[in-house]
């Protein structure tokens, strides 16, 4: 059986309909019994959407909003709309002067 080390990023499906901004509800940072905790002081987070199979190459970076109890997005609606289809999404963290770790990775997904 082979090893793994390192960190391997949580799957992710980043949903985007047309005409409509961009902005779940927070992600609150739980322990694993559910209990919710604050984000430690210095959280970053970056959303990285890029498409490769587009002309011209699409990429574009979405920061997060992080407070103590919550990381959230706030994109307008072209931002949202200018997203290709099938776009690879990854989510990136930092906390506090920690190097930054891929925390989960995925797909766009449009709906109609």
């Amino acid at each position: 059986m082979a090893a793994s080390l390192g960190w391997t990023p949580v799957g992710l499906t980043l949903v985007l309909s047309p005409g409509v901004k961009f902005k779940p509800p927070g992600i609150q940072l739980q322990t694993a019994a559910g209990v919710p905790v604050s984000w430690p002081v210095g959280t970053a987070a970056r959303l990285v959407i890029t498409n490769n199979d587009v002309t011209p190459v699409f990429s574009t970076t979405w920061n997060a909003t992080v407070t103590t109890n919550t990381m959230r997005w706030d994109e307008s609606i072209a931002n949202a709309a200018a997203v290709p289809d099938k776009s690879h999404v990854q989510l990136y963290l930092t906390y506090g002067t920690d190097a930054e770790i891929l925390w989960q990775s995925g797909g766009v997904v449009r709906r109609s």
